[in-house]
């Protein structure tokens, strides 16, 4: 285990031996387990309602031919076999903590989407509010919300966040 911190450490990425599940904003953005009880430890951690969306990265020995499948049935989100190097285990931690993040974010704009449409409804600027939410959650610059009937040759423009008006014109499909 001290090990495995201090290969973290090394790699730049911050290490607490420690979960304080007080608030949101405690929960680590993401969980290592090492050993041969890596699945067991997995399966409680994943039975903690705070933890369910935490990404874990369960380290398990090359030797134990079971304890990969078991950690990731119990729940892990991903596995390397021990020993590793420090760049590979360096390289998993960050590619997870950033699908943290991303997941995160995610959830926010659907929170968002959901005040809106729970505030507003469903009119022209709720949509348009909900568009640019979107748009900005999946890193686009320009989106447009489409109405079209199948076998209509017109399709209707509900809303789009680049074009004045920013809604109601129609398409020729």
């Amino acid at each position: 285990r001290t090990q495995l911190v201090a290969q973290l450490a090394a790699s730049g990425l911050a290490a607490d031996h420690a979960i304080e599940l007080s608030t949101a904003e405690s929960l680590p953005a993401l969980i290592v387990i090492a050993g041969d009880d890596a699945g067991h430890l997995v399966a409680e951690m994943r039975d903690r309602p705070a933890l369910a969306e935490v990404p874990i990265l369960a380290i398990v020995p090359a030797l134990s031919p079971s304890a990969a499948p078991e950690a990731l049935a119990a729940g892990a989100t991903d596995v390397v076999r021990s020993p590793m190097s420090p760049a590979l285990l360096a390289a998993r931690c960050r590619n997870l903590t950033r699908l943290s993040r991303r997941d995160a974010a995610g959830a926010l704009a659907l929170s968002r989407i959901n005040d809106v449409l729970t505030a507003d409804g469903d009119d022209a600027e709720a949509l348009i509010q909900v568009l640019t939410i979107t748009a900005t959650a999946l890193g686009f610059d320009r989106a447009s919300l489409i109405a079209h009937i199948y076998g209509s040759e017109h399709a209707f423009v509900i809303a789009a966040n680049d074009a004045e008006p920013l809604s109601r014109f129609t398409l020729a499909i």
